[in-house]
């Protein structure tokens, strides 16, 4: 919903309020993956191809279709077919699918930071953290000012940080109170005044710090209220309903 917010309307305080939506799915993905029992390797890419790859191929193949073919059947020719499959296959397919795509590089690394991740100590979960915070920072937010201190990306920073990030927030947070809240309602002040009046902070609302801030703050704020939020029946069969959809509007 947050992505479909994007699109629609140029406002800047929806607009600011909607870029959270991939990073929180990202996060929340971290969470849920990060913390699941454990399961034959096998049995987690099985779940996630009929999850995610097949129906992007689906959607991909919908959108090619239409876009492309302009509703001809001409896509059903043998060559034409294979060729679109091709093409999904190395990432040439509707424009905000690339998201797909890099969670499924995610996944396919997920099993094996989930064993990293449960065997580190509460200490070596803390420094973690900071390295995350440290090279996004250095990686995303510094660059935004002109301050570039590396000429190369470094692996595993971005995305995969806001993953682990999900994990960390949950283990190291939710059993104590922070100033999180107070870190995440001053990132998005922020990330407002930067969209505002400083048009070349372009990722100030993606994979920057700020971004970070508030995705803790955000999903802590749920956590310590989950049980009055979820008391109202109403809200609760309204969450348990879109949730079962979210994926599919994305797509």
């Amino acid at each position: 919903l947050c992505v479909i917010g994007i699109h629609c309307t140029k406002n800047l305080l929806f607009q600011s309020i909607s870029r959270i939506g991939l990073p929180m799915f990202t996060f929340l993905s971290g969470i849920l993956i990060l913390n699941s029992k454990e399961e034959p390797i096998s049995k987690f890419y099985l779940k996630r191809i009929i999850k995610i790859v097949i129906p992007l191929y689906l959607y991909s193949l919908f959108y090619i279709y239409v876009y492309k073919y302009n509703f001809s059947i001409s896509i059903l020719e043998t060559k034409n077919f294979i060729e679109e499959l091709i093409n999904i296959t190395r990432g040439y397919t509707h424009y905000h699918l690339w998201y797909v795509y890099m969670i499924i590089g995610i996944y396919v690394y997920a099993p094996f930071l989930k064993n990293m991740c449960k065997n580190l100590t509460d200490k070596n979960c803390k420094i973690l953290l900071i390295v995350i915070f440290i090279t996004v920072f250095i990686q995303y937010t510094l660059p935004q000012y002109n301050i570039k201190i590396l000429n190369t990306n470094m692996e595993l920073v971005g995305w995969t940080s806001i993953f682990l990030l999900g994990y960390l927030t949950k283990r190291i947070f939710t059993t104590k109170k922070s100033k999180i809240a107070i870190l995440g309602l001053n990132s998005f002040s922020f990330s407002i005044f930067a969209r505002a009046y400083i048009p070349k902070l372009t990722n100030i609302n993606d994979l920057c710090i700020t971004m970070m801030f508030q995705l803790m703050a955000l999903y802590l704020f749920f956590y310590n209220n989950k049980s009055k939020i979820l008391k109202n029946d109403k809200i609760k069969k309204i969450i348990s309903h879109l949730s079962k959809y979210t994926w599919e509007i994305y797509l």
